[in-house]
């Protein structure tokens, strides 16, 4: 399942990217350097920033088939990448769970202590 969710993630990723570029440029081309600019320089929000002006520009710019499909990819990417972050956080935590377990439940942690003068995690001196 996991697996599935990546290369889904990774396919709407790609269409998303193509879809993004594709408005950049229109950008460019509509003499809204500023907003291409932003776009790409800011990292996260730049697919939204496009994402919003797409819309808004999207019958000037002749966008109306690019929009829906920027769009759904977006929605689907980041779905697919909380899926995937939360399945890959349980298989961790299942991993962790078995590991434990090969080698007993009656393992003692050592104790750590932060006492002043003293390095962090190590026993104190006498």
């Amino acid at each position: 399942m996991l697996v599935a969710l990546q290369v889904v993630n990774g396919v709407a990723g790609l269409v998303g990217f193509v879809c993004f570029v594709i408005v950049v440029i229109k950008m460019f081309q509509n003499k809204q350097v500023g907003l291409g600019i932003a776009s790409i320089v800011v990292c996260f929000f730049g697919w939204l920033i496009a994402l919003i002006v797409g819309w808004k520009n999207k019958d000037a710019w002749q966008l109306s088939k690019v929009m829906p499909i920027f769009t759904l990819a977006a929605i689907l990417s980041l779905g697919t990448g909380i899926a995937v972050s939360i399945l890959a956080v349980k298989e961790a935590a299942q991993e962790m769970k078995n590991v434990g377990s090969e080698f007993g439940d009656d393992m003692e942690m050592p104790e750590i202590t932060n006492e002043p003068g003293s390095e962090s995690g190590s026993e104190p001196s006498n």
